[in-house]
């Protein structure tokens, strides 16, 4: 799944819609396009598991930041602060999906 900011609207606007349809007791599916342009339907828990793998990957990616930070507060000069880095970049975001059962007529 991408991350970047319109997907992470795009992700927090289907969780939301798949929160109400599941409160309402209706059922709830979408189509989503994932990063390599092929589709997966989703069901209401599934774009949920996708939200919670989107929070999960953000938190990965803040605390990163804040250990970074605390290294640079903790940095006596700049040759310190200079071999201070990214060097790992994050996983990227993975959800487990479920394929939805439908109906045969």
């Amino acid at each position: 799944f991408d991350s970047d900011a319109d997907s992470r609207a795009r992700i927090v606007g289907a969780v939301t819609a798949a929160k109400i349809a599941q409160d309402a007791g209706q059922p709830y599916t979408i189509a989503w396009t994932l990063a390599d342009n092929s589709t997966a339907d989703l069901d209401a828990a599934g774009i949920i598991a996708v939200g919670f793998a989107l929070l999960a990957h953000i938190d990965a990616i803040h605390q990163r930041s804040r250990a970074l930070r605390e290294q640079i507060d903790a940095a006596q000069d700049s040759q310190v602060i200079s071999a201070i880095c990214w060097d790992a970049q994050p996983e990227p975001m993975q959800a487990e999906l479920q394929p939805v059962e439908t109906e045969q007529p």
